[in-house]
């Protein structure tokens, strides 16, 4: 079975997730939570990989690359 990597980026500011892949033509996708990037990646990969290569196997994988930043505040020092 073919495996498909999916880089996946949460961006603090604007609290949404993106999906691109290199080896999925076409394949970019945004969303509000993890649960519903991975619907929308799963929901749009077959589509991307039939319309854009000749990719032709009935199943295939993907593994999703997370990248999440995080907002950290320094403490406030006594006085």
């Amino acid at each position: 079975m073919q495996i498909f990597q999916v880089t996946a980026h949460y961006d603090i500011e604007t609290r949404r997730w993106t999906a691109y892949s290199d080896q999925i033509p076409g394949l970019v996708c945004e969303a509000k939570s993890y649960d519903d990037l991975r619907k929308n990646i799963a929901d749009l990969a077959p589509i991307m990989l039939s319309e854009n290569t000749n990719f032709s196997d009935y199943s295939f994988g993907i593994n999703i690359n997370m990248h999440e930043g995080m907002s950290i505040d320094l403490p406030v020092a006594a006085e």
